[in-house]
Order: C-alpha cells, then structure tokens, then sequence
C-alpha cells in the first residue's frame, strides 16, 4: 500500500494480510458450530479449546480492514484530485468484483441451479441499491455498502475543496463518526442496525490514525485512538459471554496488545530492502481482497459440494482454500491490469 510519498508501506500489506487470513479462519473456523453449512462438522478435537475460543472474535478481521481503508483514503485525499480519486475506486473495487460474482453464480449454478437475481448481482449495481431484495451473491460485499457511501462522502469532499487539508479531514472524521451515532440515538432501529452504524467509526478512527501520523499531536492521540478501539471492539464481541475468567483476563490483554501494535504500524513507515520480498508481499496483500470475496459463497460452496460427494472435510477445506487462492492470484496478474481504467495511479 502507498502512503505519503508513495512509497509502499509493507506494515500495511501485512497487515491486510493479517486480517484476511483471521477473516477466512471465522468464516472457515472447525468448530461445531460452522458458520457455512451446517450439515458439516469438523473434528476440533485436535485444537486447543482456548484458540476455538478465540477463532469466535475473528469477524473483528473486517473492522481493521475498515481502519486501513480510512487511513489509505484520507492519506489519497491528501494528495490527488476527486477525478483520480473515483477512478481509483472503481479501478479497486469492480473488476475483482464482476470476475468474482461471475465465478461464484457459475459454480451456483452448475451445484445447485441459479438464482435471476445472481444476473443482476454481477454487475455490482446492487451495493448502490438491491431493489430485488435478494440476499448478496457474494455474503462479504455487505462491507462494499459501507465502503462505496464512505467513498461517495470523501469524494463530495474533494469536489467541495480543492485542496483537502489535515483540519478538513479531522472535522470530516468526526462527521462520519458521530453523526451515524447520533441518529442511531433518535431512530428506532434493531440492534444489529445499530451494529452496522457504529462501523463507521473505523472509517473514523482510520483517519485520525493518518493525521496523527502526520503531525505533532502523537502523545495526545496515541492513547486517545488506543482507548476508542478498544471500547469500540469490546462492545462488539460481547465479551461478557466468556465464561471461563482467565479466558477474557487474555482475551483483554491480548486486545490491549493488538491495537497498540496496530497504532504503531500506521503510524510508521516500514521498508523492505530484498525486492523479491517486497513484491512477493505487494502481491498477497493486492490478493486478499478477491480472496475475501471468494472464500465464503465459492470457498464453502466447494467443501459442501465435496462433502456430498464423499471427500473428507479437511481435503474439502483444504482444496477449497487453495483454489480461492490460485483463483485471487490470477485475477491480480491478469483480469485487474486489463480493466482498469488508466489515468497514471498506482494501486493501493
């Protein structure tokens, strides 16, 4: 990922890394209580009960791809025009997309028949408004919902100013992140609406983490941004269910522990001097967001189609997630550079 100069920032890469693998572990998790198909279960004889426990809070995966997301766009605001802005998006965010959902509705239908709703899907119109009220073909793209309003605001801030400073994207954060609050407080809305609102606080919270990167404000923010996100996150996992106490007396430091480590990577520029390495790393984080999107519908697709047919679990798992993996490398080599709309950016 490129920040500031446009030099690429590896802590970031691995950090995306990072939370794609702990998103496909929740999603893929071996447990009884399997987030696919619930007519498989895995032996989880094998693994420590207190890791089980913790595979349950690895969800929180996508919330640090909504901080990364808030830190990358602000520092991009900082530095390009609202055009090369939108075209960045689009470039980011479609062409995996159409390839992914494309694959997903074929596999569909080829096991299980297709859905017409699917065909409308492909296009990605359906995360602006799913007028069908279908549920998504591709679970995970309810994060693009978020992801495309947060876009469509900061773009609406760059066509206003032409020059988008660091005070402007401070008042901006706190917009973003207040404002969802506060009309959760006067709506009568369900709890899980509420969930959702409260998201975009990453967005927020990803934000200040780049301004305070950037100026002289660290000692204050520092613990500021430490405690948020870990409130935040700790409303989030209902951590009050855990009833063995030195599980949570962990689950707490370990938390504790995390956010610090993840404040100190955004805000510090991390090098690679081996360029195989450093490319090597480029690719995997550019292949986790099609790995995001095929893993749950395509990936646990495969495991229950297999499983029917009588392969073990862990062959279908393991099948399964190498095939997401080939499949996210090709469309990183080869669909992404084909479609992209060229205006001279980098990818971040």
């Amino acid at each position: 990922m490129s920040v500031g100069n446009g030099t690429r920032n590896i802590g970031l890469d691995l950090l995306r890394i990072f939370a794609c693998m702990i998103v496909v572990t929740y999603h893929f998790r071996p447990s009884g209580d399997l987030y696919g198909p619930p007519e498989i279960h895995f032996d989880s004889s094998w693994i420590p009960s207190t890791l089980l426990q913790f595979t349950k809070y690895n969800y929180l995966g996508a919330d640090i791809f909504f901080l990364l997301s808030g830190f990358l766009i602000a520092d991009s605001a900082l530095r390009i025009s609202s055009t090369h802005f939108a075209t960045s998006r689009i470039n980011r965010i479609f062409p995996s997309l159409i390839f992914c959902s494309i694959l997903t509705m074929f596999f569909n239908w080829a096991t299980s028949g297709i859905d017409s709703h699917d065909i409308w899907q492909v296009t990605g119109l359906h995360l602006f408004y799913n007028f069908t009220g279908a549920s998504f073909l591709i679970s995970d793209t309810w994060s693009l919902v978020f992801e495309l309003r947060f876009y469509l605001l900061m773009y609406i801030l760059l066509r206003i100013r032409k020059s988008v400073s660091q005070s402007d994207l401070v008042l901006f954060a706190l917009g973003i992140g207040i404002f969802p609050i506060l009309l959760d407080q006067i709506r009568d809305i369900d709890s899980s609406s509420s969930n959702s609102i409260n998201l975009y606080l990453y967005f927020s919270f990803g934000i200040l983490l780049n301004v305070q990167r950037n100026n002289h404000a660290k000692r204050v923010l520092f613990p500021l941004l430490l405690i948020g996100l870990l409130c935040l996150n700790m409303s989030r996992m209902r951590i009050e269910q855990i009833s063995n106490p030195s599980s949570k007396q962990l689950l707490f430091v370990c938390l504790i522990a995390a956010y610090a480590l993840l404040i100190v990577i955004f805000s510090r520029n991390f090098h690679i001097g081996n360029v195989a390495i450093a490319n090597y790393i480029r690719i995997s984080a550019l292949m986790t967001y099609p790995l995001y999107l095929l893993h749950e519908n395509l990936g646990l697709g495969m495991v229950e189609y297999l499983y029917k047919l009588g392969v073990s679990t862990k062959v279908g798992y393991s099948f399964a997630i190498l095939c997401c993996i080939v499949i996210s490398w090709f469309i990183v080599t080869f669909v992404e550079p084909v479609f992209r709309i060229r205006i001279g950016e980098s990818r971040k």
